[in-house]
């Protein structure tokens, strides 16, 4: 018998629909168990840093109607001014608060945050699968984005939640987008509406949320369709929920008084106009270097870990900064020799973007320096080595594929171990003095803390309290915050 030469054999056979989404099924849940496990000994942790004051916000109490219009109509803090309106935040709080009914109770706070995570992994693996056209190298940057130990304070410290919310909704509205600009007729409606939907969730879960618009025109950039009017539908969606974000904000900060953002928490503030810029350019070197080498983690970066650029050139930091902008002058070359390469492109243009409105080049924010600020710049830094992987994995997929899961699982490990540093409010300061022993806020905390804990080390709380005086004491009185001034008398006391 003749064989049909219009038959494949068996093995030849193009994979189902059914069967190709059974394996990135299979594959997100891989990613999620993975994280699973790298996360496991973080939902103990306390109520340390910020968590304690929002847990304890007494409008999310209850959820009744007056308090849902209370959170959408006043400021994310409840206590001072903070110039911050982030209403779906308080409400995912208030849900675990009062709907779930976790009270003060931190466990259940901590998985909504992971299950937040996990979320957010599973839509950067489907970028990825639009980006990278392949399953490992998806898999990979997924991978990579979702156990990095400078995610850590985005996910394992129940403050970080405007973070992962923000996520979910840039991820959400920038897949939207692509899907929206490749549909055709009334099949782009539902994406549009999906878009709205996302950027609205991303924009009143955290201002910075904004960058969506920013990383839709890079992708589009980088892979324009054949008829660029395919694009405009997008930012016309998008421009819905940006407009009524920021109405909105406005009118509820209309009658506060003007945010002044503290010289101790953030030095660029009293910094000249170069020094400042460039000890911002530095900052983004040190955030590169972290990306790279997630050694040191601190939970604060206040006065005076990173001193500013002296023009002296005399000390340290001065020649950290240099090298700071001399790697970051590399880099913008490096972009301009990847225009070729549309995935690079994109990469190195989302970190830039997603960080743009904490970086203190244009405006000076509250903190000079946060590790939450990477959680969406991360995925540049992720897609960028997953590239990388797929360059040299035809050559030698053995060895690319065992240096991938060697990586994954060093910074798996490195996570677990800082869960253990967000676990109680002494060993999270405790970590900030060893990561950087320059910081007098993290000194005083540390001191308070040997003080008013069951077993009293008063050397090393002296020890402490002098380090954080001897640092703090070349400054005017004027730019101290009560908070330090008080603090730091308690400690001299």
């Amino acid at each position: 018998m003749k064989r049909d030469p219009r038959r494949r054999p068996p093995s030849k056979r193009a994979p189902s629909p059914a069967r190709h989404w059974v394996r990135h099924a299979v594959a997100i849940a891989g990613l999620w168990v993975f994280a699973l496990v790298t996360y496991s000994n973080s939902f103990h942790g306390d109520l340390s840093a910020d968590a304690d004051a929002l847990v304890h916000d007494p409008r999310i109490a209850a959820a009744t109607g007056t308090a849902v219009q209370a959170l959408f109509h006043q400021q994310y803090w409840n206590t001072g001014v903070s110039g911050l309106y982030r209403p779906l935040t308080s409400l995912s709080y208030m849900f675990n608060y009062s709907v779930l009914g976790d009270g003060v109770s931190p466990a259940g706070y901590h998985w909504l945050n992971f299950l937040l995570h996990m979320i957010n992994t599973g839509l950067v693996y489907l970028l990825g699968l639009v980006i990278f056209q392949r399953l490992g190298a998806a898999f990979l940057f997924a991978g990579l984005w979702s156990v990095h130990p400078v995610m850590t304070e985005s996910v394992t410290n129940i403050a970080g939640r405007p973070d992962l919310l923000a996520g979910l909704g840039v991820l959400g509205g920038l897949l939207a987008h692509i899907r929206a600009r490749d549909a055709r007729g009334w099949c782009r409606i539902p994406w549009l509406a999906l878009l709205v939907f996302c950027f609205a969730v991303a924009l009143f879960s955290k201002e910075n949320a904004i960058v969506l618009v920013g990383v839709m025109v890079a992708y589009d950039i980088a892979w324009m369709p054949p008829d660029w009017r395919n694009v405009l539908p997008g930012y016309a969606a998008a421009f819905v929920p940006a407009a009524a974000f920021l109405y909105v904000r406005a009118r509820v900060l209309a009658g506060a008084p003007p945010l002044f953002a503290l010289f101790t928490d953030n030095p660029l503030i009293g910094a000249g106009w170069w020094s400042a810029r460039l000890t911002a350019l530095h900052v983004i070197g040190k955030y590169i270097g972290l990306l790279i080498w997630p050694g040191a983690l601190s939970s604060d970066y206040s006065y005076n870990s990173i001193p500013l650029f002296g023009w002296t050139m005399r000390t340290s930091s001065d020649w950290a900064t240099a090298a700071a902008i001399a790697a970051l002058v590399a880099g913008l070359v490096t972009v301009l020799c990847c225009l070729r390469n549309r995935a690079a492109w994109f990469f190195l243009a989302l970190f830039a973007i997603a960080l743009a409105p904490t970086a203190n080049l244009v405006f000076r924010i509250g903190t000079i320096m946060a590790e939450r600020f990477l959680y969406l710049p991360a995925m540049g830094f992720a897609g960028c080595v997953a590239l990388a992987a797929g360059r040299w994995a035809p050559s030698r997929p053995r060895a690319c594929a065992a240096v991938a899961v060697a990586l994954c699982c060093l910074l798996a490990a490195r996570t677990y171990a800082r869960n253990n540093d967000w676990s109680t409010e002494a060993n999270l300061w405790k970590s900030a003095v060893e990561a950087v022993p320059g910081n007098a806020k993290a000194r005083i905390v540390t001191a308070q803390v040997a003080l008013d804990s069951k077993h009293r080390d008063m050397l090393r709380a002296a020890a402490d309290a002098d380090r954080a005086i001897a640092i703090l004491e070349p400054l005017p009185d004027t730019r101290i915050s009560l908070s330090t001034t008080r603090r730091r008398q308690e400690c001299i006391g």
